[in-house]
């Protein structure tokens, strides 16, 4: 496995994020003070944000490349992230929002029924 940001920038009001970096690890931490730009990152990457300029590759796939105007979607990326807060999507009810992430499930073993999600999560009531 590995992540390569090339020249990725992003900028906010009072902040700037200049990124170079190959990662080659199948686990890696991010961490740094608050305002830092962690969750700005994990944006990135997720492709939740778009950077103003550079390239994201994960494992050979070109996330990003804005000189060429690449960008793919945050839904066909195998990307996921887990946010520390609780978040669902106000739209679909908790069954929806459980099945959600199944539709890009690749795995070979076949996409989880709801019933395994909630097992998985630990919901089930006695």
């Amino acid at each position: 496995m590995f992540l390569e940001l090339k020249n990725v920038c992003l900028s906010r009001d009072n902040f700037m994020m200049d990124i170079n970096v190959y990662i080659s690890r199948e686990i890696c931490g991010i961490f740094g003070v608050s305002g830092s730009g962690k969750t700005s990152l994990m944006h990135l990457l997720s492709g939740l944000e778009r950077p103003e300029s550079g390239s994201i590759v994960f494992n050979g796939r070109e996330l990003v490349n804005v000189g060429r105007g690449r960008f793919i979607p945050a839904h066909r990326r195998q990307v996921g992230m887990v946010f520390q807060e609780s978040r669902l999507f106000p739209h679909m009810n908790v069954r929806k929002n459980l099945l959600f992430g199944r539709r890009y499930s690749i795995s070979e073993r076949g996409k989880p029924d709801f019933d395994d999600i909630v097992d998985m999560l630990e919901l089930r009531c006695l």
